[in-house]
């Protein structure tokens, strides 16, 4: 026997341990899943590891705007996602949110360049480790976003 449900078989009917219904990998991404409070943890990290001065508070306050808005879109998609019944609904919201993240996605890019303009050299090098890629939900260099 596997995991659970079979040779094979996650804990949760799945292929794997912890795989099945609503697994969205090691992170989690079920319907629970919070990319908001994922977003403001990272940023309070990333602020400390930055080490942002006041002066330098507009810029990420700025940026950090961009990511939490990034993450409020994310979740709304997801709960949209989840509660959409037809093949057309979901269909268009995959649509809609594809505009949004474009949007999206320039906002941040505009944050990002005006947060890199007040940076120090060495914060730049720090940053290098931790910015440029959303993956909400892991912390570290190899966690960027």
């Amino acid at each position: 026997m596997g995991w659970g449900g079979g040779p094979g078989m996650g804990p949760h009917g799945g292929h794997g341990p912890g795989a099945g219904p609503g697994w969205m990998g090691p992170r989690g991404g079920g319907p629970a899943f919070n990319p908001v409070s994922n977003a403001e943890a990272r940023l309070a990290y990333l602020k400390s590891e930055l080490k942002i001065t006041a002066d330098q508070e507009a810029a990420w306050n700025a940026y950090g705007s961009a990511v939490k808005q990034q993450a409020a879109d994310m979740q709304a998609f997801r709960t949209a996602m989840f509660s959409s019944q037809t093949p057309q609904d979901r269909t268009t919201l995959h649509a809609n949110h594809a505009k949004q993240r474009a949007a999206s996605f320039e906002n941040l890019d505009k944050g990002l360049r005006e947060l890199y303009a007040v940076l120090t050299p060495e914060q730049k090098a720090q940053a290098d480790l931790y910015l440029g890629h959303m993956r909400f939900g892991q912390a570290g260099p190899r966690g960027r976003w």
